[in-house]
């Protein structure tokens, strides 16, 4: 029994509860063309929260492997990915294709936090032109021939992508 007298109503309860961040109808694929940089999509068209507003999320992204893409934050909130600038010291980014795996967090005011593994960018190679690969004539001797035979001395081409040169008259 009760030591006092009387009882208890409950009448109405309310329980307002914090919940993490969503982030969700995001692409999976995201596509980046070798040797470009750009930003590959903004974080705040798929972040949500209960109590936070979407310029207060935070985000942070980490990259799963070793790439020579430079993928970042740019402004908080859009994936960069940098295929053109080369800052790796042990890669180059020189005609480099395939996937890249992330994983994307966001950060709600409370500290709450919710994370994607999903995410992936895809690095496309592009069809880089052929290079010449000459060494210019600096000075020629009077009375001495130079030539030079294109269709005989093949070394002065160079394809990124190791595609068969054929040169033609």
């Amino acid at each position: 029994g009760s030591q006092t007298p009387g009882g208890v109503n409950v009448s109405a309860f309310e329980m307002d509860v914090d919940l993490p961040p969503t982030f969700k109808g995001y692409p999976t694929v995201l596509e980046l063309d070798e040797d470009t940089c750009v930003d590959l999509i903004d974080l705040l068209d798929y972040a949500n929260d209960d109590r936070t507003s979407k310029g207060d999320l935070r985000f942070e992204i980490t990259v799963l492997g070793k790439t020579p893409v430079n993928v970042t934050l740019n402004d908080g909130h859009f994936i960069r990915a940098d295929g053109y600038n080369d800052t790796s010291p042990d890669y180059s980014n020189d005609n480099v294709s395939g996937d890249i795996a992330l994983i994307v967090k966001t950060y709600d005011d409370s500290g709450l936090i919710s994370a994607v593994t999903d995410i992936m960018i895809r690095v496309r190679q592009v069809n880089d032109p052929p290079a010449l690969n000459v060494t210019p004539v600096l000075s020629l001797d009077q009375g001495k021939t130079w030539s030079f035979d294109p269709f005989e001395e093949k070394d002065w081409l160079y394809d990124a992508e190791k595609d068969p040169i054929t040169v033609t008259p």
